[in-house]
């Protein structure tokens, strides 16, 4: 079986895989033992950032998640979050 991701993973496929990164924040967390409490993440397609923020709004995580917009503006990418959204709640 083969599937092609297209450019930037923007697909439900690789929504798993990109919540990890909540998952690897939070250990970090652990062995620095400091707290974040603001994150910056860039966007591209604003998967990962998505992302992100729907792994931290899961774990109930309080950080602030500061995404800077690389190659979208704000109403682009509010609509790729609420899509990994939907994604999110389809697993």
């Amino acid at each position: 079986l083969t599937y092609v991701l297209p450019e930037g993973g923007f697909c439900a496929p690789a929504l798993p895989g990109a919540l990890t990164l909540s998952l690897d924040l939070l250990a970090n967390e652990q062995v620095e033992n400091i707290p974040f409490d603001h994150i910056f993440i860039e966007a591209g397609t604003g998967f990962m950032a998505s992302a992100l923020i729907l792994g931290l709004n899961w774990l109930q995580h309080p950080a602030h998640v500061h995404v800077i917009l690389l190659a979208e503006d704000e109403a682009a990418f509010m609509m790729r979050l609420k899509l990994c959204h939907a994604m999110f709640h389809a697993f």
